[in-house]
């Protein structure tokens, strides 16, 4: 008889999956996708990749940055144009 198993999912990403809660806790206090994290990817600076403050153009193999000073929340029109 199969066993059910509870899998975990982050709220921000919707990507990462994981069984252990804790595991996926910690995840979500690092997910560039978490707006409390302060990246590139959910500040309404970032446009397509290039930062309009600092002109900064991050490659598809770098990380965004975060706790940027320059970070602003996206506002719903900026999410619509992403």
């Amino acid at each position: 008889m199969p066993t059910p198993v509870t899998i975990w999912r982050c709220d921000y990403c919707h990507r990462r999956k994981l069984a252990n809660k804790s595991r996926l806790v910690k995840h979500e206090n690092e997910c560039w996708y978490n707006p409390a994290v302060r990246s590139c990817i959910t500040c309404s600076n970032d446009n397509l990749g290039r930062c309009l403050i600092t002109q900064h153009l991050r490659s598809d193999k770098e990380p965004p940055t975060i706790n940027c000073v320059d970070w602003e929340p996206q506002t719903p029109e900026d999410m619509d144009s992403k």
